[in-house]
């Protein structure tokens, strides 16, 4: 994070963002000052609470992480991850990723689109986690893209 951070300070004309925030905070505790600022939502690979409110999916967390939308605001989650990882998630599967469509819009999210990645494009995923998942053994990788209801 500090790397972008870094990038984003710079002038505009080398690539700087005059409107970006990072913030480092449990998805369970979220600032407050967050509800409704975001005009766009990238989650890459979450882990952890936050792999349970887009993966299993956990109702309240992802109305939290909702509510940090403006009202159509772009949402795109990339999802990974194996239930013999000792999740207690349910599979990665087609169907059950199709559950989650549903799920979704109960919590202000409409989905526009749900695929399944290849390891290439999975391999173009900007973050190094990703690269390292996408090579050795064979994982499921999906890309949910959607907007934020009013």
């Amino acid at each position: 994070m500090a790397r972008n951070a870094v990038r984003a300070a710079r002038k505009p004309q080398r690539g700087g963002l005059d409107n970006v925030l990072f913030v480092v905070a449990s998805v369970e505790a979220l600032p407050s000052e967050l509800i409704g600022v975001a005009d766009q939502l990238t989650v890459v690979l979450p882990w952890g609470p936050l792999l349970r409110a887009f993966a299993l999916p956990d109702q309240e967390l992802l109305e939290t992480v909702a509510s940090l939308c403006r009202r159509s605001s772009s949402v795109e989650v990339t999802l990974s991850y194996e239930d013999a990882d000792n999740t207690g998630l349910p599979a990665l599967a087609k169907e059950h990723v199709q559950h989650l469509i549903d799920v979704y819009a109960d919590a202000g999210i409409a989905v526009n689109s749900v695929r399944e990645l290849g390891a290439a494009e999975a391999r173009s995923i900007p973050s190094k986690w990703a690269r390292k998942l996408s090579f050795g053994r064979p994982r499921s990788f999906w890309r949910i893209e959607a907007i934020r209801l009013g």
